[in-house]
């Protein structure tokens, strides 16, 4: 079991953690323990509509909860970090790209969709299963704020890439190679 950390971060700048879909398939567990140890951060937890939260959430005061209805705008609000900690093949990994658009550095787990299209962008967790990665990994993002800007500025130009404007581009370069 581990013990609970008090995150030292110059003028309390990080404070809300976002995870979207809590589920094991989605690495609810990891988050659970993550919300345990670094009991001064917020986890801001929004589940699908037609899932709730296991029972085990109550027992954790620092966690909120979303309206899974709210506009993807309004859900990345306020938002200082963003959470992917999927445990199995993820084809994409949405959430990460309009984190990076919001301009919010993600740690993600560094395998399948995610390793593609996240690339460099973010903060990847190669011992995905792994809670002191993820513990080691959410420290260093709390506390250094020069690797948590390099990782914001990164990953806001990584989303740039899948703008609808951009997605057309690639598709009509696509389509004049064929003729």
């Amino acid at each position: 079991m581990t013990k609970p950390v008090t995150i030292q971060n110059k003028n309390n700048s990080v404070k809300n953690i976002l995870f979207v879909n809590p589920s094991k398939y989605k690495g609810e567990d990891i988050v659970y323990e993550l919300a345990r140890i670094f009991k001064n951060l917020n986890f801001i937890l929004v589940p699908l509509c037609s899932e709730e939260l296991s029972i085990k959430w109550d027992a954790i005061p620092n966690k909120n909860i979303l309206n899974p209805f709210i506009k993807n705008g309004d859900m990345y609000k306020n938002i200082d970090i963003v959470l992917v900690p999927t445990q199995k093949a993820e084809a994409f990994g949405r959430v990460a790209i309009e984190a990076q658009s919001h301009g919010i550095p993600v740690i993600a787990s560094k395998h399948t969709g995610l390793l593609e299209s996240l690339e460099n962008s973010s903060y990847m967790i190669d011992r995905y299963k792994d809670i002191f990665s993820w513990q080691n990994a959410l420290q260093n993002m709390c506390s250094n704020e020069v690797e948590r800007s390099k990782i914001i500025e990164r990953g806001f130009k990584n989303s740039k890439k899948y703008t609808t404007l951009s997605v057309i581009e690639k598709f009509e370069k696509l389509l004049e190679s064929l003729v």
